[in-house]
């Protein structure tokens, strides 16, 4: 769901609290985030300079399990599909998603968001694709 103007700037203020003493090892790391859509949180790490170990991802989860408990977001359920319809952005349950796919309830002419990116330049180019280009299109 779209976040709250309050709850996207306390969630801003957070993610820029944390980033800003966010280390790897005691090695400050290059990161920064956006908010995408006014309803994903897109972390980014510049690994040409330090790379992330297991605490600070670690820590990381952490602070996005306190946030996604205090505003009851969801986002650790991957067994969604988020879509843009009509210029709208959408969230269903995967099964019904696969399911008016299948039904023709939803249409092809759709845009389905991909969030198995791991670069910034593959999320560039690649987060929001049509349907026919993304990972839907195997949907029977």
């Amino acid at each position: 769901r779209p976040f709250s103007t309050k709850e996207a700037k306390t969630i801003t203020e957070k993610l820029f609290d944390f980033l800003a003493t966010w280390a790897a090892h005691g090695k400050p790391l290059s990161s920064s985030f956006k908010i995408e859509k006014n309803q994903f949180i897109v972390i980014c790490i510049d690994e040409e300079k330090e790379l992330a170990s297991g605490c600070s991802i670690d820590a990381l989860g952490k602070l996005m399990r306190e946030i996604d408990e205090e505003y009851q977001l969801g986002l650790f359920d991957r067994m969604k599909a988020s879509y843009v319809e009509d210029g709208a952005v959408k969230t269903l349950k995967l099964q019904e998603f696969k399911s008016k796919i299948r039904s023709g309830e939803l249409s092809k002419d759709i845009q389905v968001f991909d969030f198995s990116k791991n670069t910034y330049l593959e999320f560039l180019s690649n987060f929001l694709l049509p349907f026919d280009k993304s990972w839907a299109s195997s949907i029977q």
